[in-house]
């Protein structure tokens, strides 16, 4: 729906929602959406579900968060032709075996 605001309008909605969200909330944005100006800094974009499951290990393993955990279990177990590879690849390069262990249980 935001895709019908104005320009300004957008960035003053997603800035209200920069301050809305919980540390390591998400904002899940339509395909036919983006941010605009100042308020493209203010999130850090996760552009496909495999970043996205790396990054909620991550955040599980520095905050001890089941929410992340389970979040990152949902996406795996919803999420179709995974790169389990790149994944894997990446899981190593982070220190993340024994949570992404936990993962799978």
């Amino acid at each position: 729906m935001v895709i019908y605001f104005t320009k300004p309008l957008q960035e003053m909605v997603y800035s209200g929602f920069d301050r809305a969200l919980n540390k390591g909330g998400f904002q899940v944005l339509g395909k036919v959406e983006s941010l605009w100006g100042y308020t493209k800094e203010d999130f850090e974009v996760f552009d496909n579900a495999e970043d996205l499951i790396l990054a909620k290990l991550v955040w599980a393993k520095d905050s001890h968060s089941e929410t992340q955990l389970k979040d990152a279990r949902n996406i795996m177990e919803s999420v179709d032709n995974l790169d389990l590879k790149y994944i894997k690849t990446w899981v190593a390069k982070l220190g993340l075996h024994e949570i992404f262990k936990g993962l799978k249980q």
